[in-house]
């Protein structure tokens, strides 16, 4: 097989010397939503004349339609074609070499450990052989057998203990065997494919060196938006959103050290002019909300959607001064997102390396500092809790793209959002957790609450008091909400005794009270209603929740 091989580049090698293989590196890589258009350079000493140039080494999933060439004003590219070279496959990839030295020094290493073991397992059969002592005709004394049984003991111990220490150094050797046999076959799969080439007919107008310039663009790549939103301790300070992209590399050639610019643009865009189509206006939403989300209010629940992306968090990143960070994700999967009819470019400030292995890496876009006004937001019927939340203002002028938002406060990670710059209006409200430091108590006035029977009728007299007590050094501003029962047939009647000039929404029945509270203050609002209904009529005058609990009888 050898020989065949040997006899076929030395059939090709005349081929192969009239070309003149031009080597290139990835000078910048703009990453789109869906593929990435890649731009090498090279340069060439070529005389005057006609000269067919050979750019390898490039990605195999290179669309050959979308190939440019270009040179200096010495240089007149005739023809480009494209092809797939299946020799240099044949080669050992990178890092091949290091596992396979480390598995044949693993190997030598198990080799020397069971030659050890070995040898004590004779040690022990020969002591085990040789037993018996004296003769049927001479006993053996006390003190020769009490020598002889300590030597046995203390022998067979040690040989014990070294066959056991050898057994496990052993199997950790072939565990570690099998892992990097594995890790082989996985570089071996990833790395022993082939490679695209270009062929380049040019005319040579002047002496001396070209600079030549090669565009493609590839399918296997992309880039998805994610945001870290973080809020610290102080209610006076901005937020700070990072915006952050996860990139892929699926190309098969490494991006080492190269210029990345993200974009939205269609890089599958053709020449035919375009065409305005018609804008339709109705009531249904231009994006599809999840879960955590709501059409009407612009406030985010986080607490639905805590493991959607978790993989996207930066405390899953390595963070390194000179590196990409890599997030360790499933095989990338595409969804549809919707974006600005104007596509926008995002220049990366500095060079960044992604490896070929078609994992998502981050790459930080831009830091930016937003205003927020903050308030407390609590139900005690509900939560005995308080809610710190956030109103954040001057987000929908970063041109932001639809995607997660991982929220943290105080070095803490709060949950995970959908950040839809589609639909929300120019405040984003997002809750940022419960905050201890605000405590909410609701109490039954028990000199309040009863129950009596008047004229036929049964009346039910409720009463509570609610407390908040902000124990921050700064002030705050608190939403406190409770509700009145709402009656739905005229022989129920709901009276409204007290709430403390709390704004009533007769509708729903929600109560609400809206309040500044310094620094170590206290504020108390009371709430009293009564339900009354004919004695003859059942009326489950309390709200009740629903569990789940053993039964055993």
């Amino acid at each position: 097989m050898r020989l065949l091989f040997c006899t076929i580049l030395l059939h090709f090698t005349p081929f192969l010397n009239a070309q003149t293989t031009v080597p290139t590196v990835i000078e910048q890589v703009t990453v789109h939503l869906t593929g990435a258009e890649i731009i090498r350079t090279g340069t060439a000493n070529l005389a005057p004349g006609r000269h067919e140039v050979r750019f390898t080494g490039l990605s195999p999933r290179l669309n050959g339609n979308t190939l440019q060439v270009t040179g200096d004003a010495g240089v007149e590219v005739l023809s480009v074609s494209s092809r797939l070279n299946f020799l240099e496959a044949l080669t050992d990839p990178v890092g091949v070499a290091p596992l396979r030295d480390s598995i044949e020094l693993l190997t030598d290493e198990m080799t020397d450990l069971q030659d050890e073991l070995n040898a004590y397992e004779a040690e022990r059969n020969l002591l085990l052989q040789n037993q018996k002592l004296g003769s049927q005709q001479e006993a053996v004394d006390r003190e020769t057998l009490a020598s002889v049984a300590d030597f046995f003991r203390a022998r067979l111990l040690e040989i014990n203990r070294e066959t056991t220490r050898l057994r496990r150094a052993k199997t950790e050797r072939e565990t570690l065997v099998g892992l990097l046999r594995g890790q082989l076959q996985q570089r071996s799969r990833q790395e022993r494919r082939q490679v695209s080439e270009v062929i380049v007919t040019l005319e040579r107008l002047t002496p001396g060196a070209s600079e030549l310039r090669l565009r493609y663009v590839c399918p296997d790549a992309g880039w998805s938006p994610v945001y870290d939103l973080r809020a610290g301790e102080r209610l006076d300070q901005p937020i700070e959103l990072t915006y952050r992209a996860l990139a892929f590399n699926g190309t098969g050639v490494a991006w080492e050290n190269v210029d990345l610019t993200l974009s939205t643009a269609d890089v599958n865009q053709g020449a035919t002019q375009p065409e305005l189509r018609p804008w339709k206006l109705n009531n249904q939403p231009a994006y599809n909300f999840s879960a955590n989300q709501s059409p009407t209010k612009n406030r985010v629940d986080l607490s639905r959607n805590q493991n959607m992306i978790l993989n996207t968090l930066p405390g899953n990143l390595r963070e390194e001064a000179d590196e990409v960070e890599v997030v360790p994700t499933p095989p990338v999967q595409f969804q549809q997102i919707e974006v600005d009819e104007l596509a926008k470019e995002f220049p990366v400030d500095r060079p960044y390396s992604i490896p070929a292995d078609g994992r998502p890496y981050s790459i930080r876009i831009s830091e930016n500092a937003l205003d927020a006004d903050y308030k407390h937001y609590a139900v005690p019927k509900l939560d005995a809790d308080a809610f710190l939340l956030a109103q954040i203002r001057g987000w929908e002028q970063l041109d932001l793209l639809p995607g997660p938002l991982n929220v943290y406060h105080e070095e803490d990670y709060v949950g995970l959002a959908e950040l839809n710059p589609n639909i929300l209006s120019d405040t984003l409200e997002l809750s940022l957790g419960r905050d201890q430091r605000l405590v909410v108590q609701r109490t039954q006035q028990r000199k309040y609450t009863r129950k009596q029977f008047l004229g036929g009728n049964k009346i039910s007299e409720f009463a509570y008091q609610i407390s908040v007590k902000n124990n921050r050094r700064q002030s705050v501003t608190v939403e406190l909400l409770d509700q009145l029962p709402i009656s739905e047939i005229k022989e129920i009647e709901v009276r409204v005794e007290e709430i403390s000039g709390a704004q009533r929404f007769a509708d729903s029945g929600k109560l609400r009270w809206q309040f500044d509270l310094g620094a170590g203050e206290t504020r108390t609002v009371e709430l009293r209603f009564s339900i009354k209904h004919p004695s003859s009529m059942e009326v489950q005058t309390r709200q009740n929740r629903v569990m789940t609990a053993p039964r055993y009888f």
